[in-house]
């Protein structure tokens, strides 16, 4: 199957030809998923070591005072992210915060794969609705609800993931898919922290602390470690069938 060049108004297009060998990556496909709760205390310093020759495109950070940094940085710039009615509207939009939601099992974010309890589950559906979330933040008391410090903590590593700022996005795209099955084939598990990219401060602080390869953007974020097996939910996502046709 080769990628051909795009038309226009097109992302992609796949044009089918001779077979091609195995890719070593393809077992780990339905393996990889993103993990929102607390890691364990294995550092997996063998798998992080891997993980450098294999992705040079990540600057892995493994210094206890620089995750605990970045933890700090990731909560205030979620927070800014929260504070807008639209993030937080489409942000709801996708979650399932309840079993009996229709989409449960098929697509978005459900309670279990955040890690929530169903009483976080809820407070979450009222909390980031309009209205009480502006009490509660200029009460003060919003941080402490969107912020994840503790999880990012526990990480063995934080890896800051940059490309080549004039890479064409689909290109993006896949080398970062491709990390991230890097991740789980060596046994490790993840969560970007898109919001790290997203917000100019906070992109632009990462850039000061720990340097910015030339010519090159920051794309995403990703917390990394170890997870017990049986911690790790059941990805909600489409069949195959239903997305290629």
């Amino acid at each position: 199957m080769a990628l051909a060049p795009p038309a226009d108004d097109e992302v992609a297009r796949l044009t089918v030809g001779e077979a091609a060998g195995p890719d070593p990556l393809a077992p780990f496909l339905t393996r990889r998923r993103t993990y929102r709760g607390p890691f364990t205390a294995d550092r997996a310093e063998t798998a992080l070591d891997a993980l450098v020759l294999a992705a040079p495109d990540l600057t892995l950070l493994r210094d206890r005072a620089a995750i605990e940094q970045i933890a700090r940085l990731n909560d205030q710039a979620s927070l800014r992210a929260f504070r807008h009615g639209g993030f937080r509207a489409e942000l709801l939009a996708w979650m399932r915060l309840s079993p009996r939601h229709p989409l449960w099992s098929v697509d978005g974010l459900n309670a279990r794969a955040m890690q929530m309890s169903g009483l976080e589950a809820l407070g979450a559906s009222l909390v980031l609705r309009p209205g009480l979330f502006e009490l509660l933040d200029r009460l003060g008391l919003a941080g402490a609800l969107t912020g994840e410090a503790a999880v990012v903590k526990s990480s063995a590593a934080v890896a800051l993931f940059h490309r080549p700022a004039d890479e064409p996005l689909f290109e993006t795209g896949r080398r970062w898919h491709r990390v991230w099955l890097e991740m789980t084939r060596q046994g490790l598990s993840a969560a970007p922290m898109t919001v790290l990219a997203d917000d100019e401060a906070a992109a632009s602080a990462l850039a000061a602390w720990f340097g910015q390869p030339p010519g090159a953007r920051l794309i995403t974020a990703f917390r990394i470690g170890r997870v017990a097996d049986d911690a790790l939910a059941p990805p909600a996502r489409r069949a195959v069938a239903d997305l290629i046709v």
